[in-house]
């Protein structure tokens, strides 16, 4: 048994999500330019997600828009857009201009039966305003920096960094290459299994072992969606090996003329020589070269984005109270924040 399969016995199948085929719904999730919207995402997290929760589908009269949702609890019954948790960003089904519209579907169904007390949106853009036009308090904020490939080549793009980006980047690749025997690739379905028992390894030397991207539930949907990622044309795992042993490993994907880097990791021991750096430079390089139009590094603030990115799209996690009990639920949140 392949290590593959090994990470998804024993997870009991599920039915099929309810809403359009899969050809329309992916339609409708590149027009929102977002591989989190996609429903080969939606179908992998409900199956490893959804035990005991409810999916709904709140179509946008007119269009074919719509929002996918899942509702659980019997204290307190909440309603969450689907794929949350594992997604870096979530939204409505369709074009931007199409939000307000669907924000309105959604509080008419959040209004009627069965009855909830809380709707939370996890991690939608904040350009959207959610929290303004439902009525719900922001529990979090999160930046998600992104990198514009507006360039022809890698030249250009090191031209618009500063110069100690230039530099160094410049003398750290010839450095890396003159002390060791490099290799960067993308994972193939030859290497797939291997290669992403290799990212939760590294993903763990960094991180720590109880690091939960690496381990239980959340590991099984990663390589299950990774592996219709790849199916796809999707994803983009790069491994850095230095005289044959990975060092660094980049978890991404590719859809709708965008790039994203999801999850890495990397050997501590080697951090002298900035592979981690390195390792995201070359990916961004590649997508440029490929004609992608940004790179998203998604949720974080942390330093290091901030040395390539140039532009923001930042998410919000939004908390909308539908009864008594959920305004409680909101107001303990909230202080629990404070």
């Amino acid at each position: 048994m392949s290590g593959r399969e090994q990470d998804v016995v024993g997870v009991p199948p599920v039915a099929e999500l309810p809403g359009p085929s899969a050809e329309d719904w992916d339609a409708l999730a590149a027009e929102a330019g977002n591989i989190f919207l996609t429903h080969a995402w939606a179908q992998c997290w409900w199956r490893h997600y959804g035990q005991n929760a409810r999916p709904h589908v709140v179509p946008v009269p007119g269009s074919g828009a719509f929002m996918a949702l899942s509702s659980t609890g019997r204290m307190l019954r909440q309603a969450r857009l689907l794929g949350a948790g594992p997604a870096d960003q979530l939204g409505i089904l369709g074009s931007a201009s199409q939000v307000p519209s669907a924000l309105r579907e959604l509080r008419t169904f959040l209004g009627g039966r069965p009855r909830h007390d809380l709707f939370v949106a996890n991690d939608v853009p904040v350009s959207e305003a959610w929290a303004e036009q439902l009525g719900g308090t922001v529990l979090r904020f999160e930046p998600s920096p992104v990198v514009t490939l507006s360039y022809d080549t890698w030249d250009e793009f090191l031209a618009a960094r500063s110069r100690n980006f230039r530099e160094q980047a410049r003398r750290k690749e010839r450095r890396l290459h003159r002390d060791f025997r490099v290799v960067l690739r993308l994972a193939d379905e030859e290497t797939f299994d291997r290669d992403m028992a290799t990212l939760f390894t590294l993903h763990q030397q960094r991180w720590g072992t109880d690091a939960g991207f690496a381990s239980g539930r959340e590991r099984r949907f990663q390589i299950e969606f990774a592996a219709v990622a790849l199916a796809a044309g999707r994803l983009r795992l790069w491994v850095l090996e230095l005289d044959g042993e990975p060092v660094a490993s980049l978890h991404g994907f590719r859809f709708a003329g965008a790039e994203y880097f999801h999850q890495g990791g990397r050997n501590p021991a080697f951090d002298a020589h900035s592979v981690g750096f390195l390792l995201l430079a070359h990916a961004i390089r590649a997508a440029l070269e490929d004609g992608m139009g940004e790179y998203r590094l998604l949720r974080g603030g942390e330093p290091y984005k901030a040395r390539f990115a140039d532009a923001q799209a930042d998410v919000c996690t939004v908390a909308v109270p539908l009864t008594a009990r959920g305004r409680l639920a909101v107001t303990a949140a909230a202080r629990r924040r404070a």
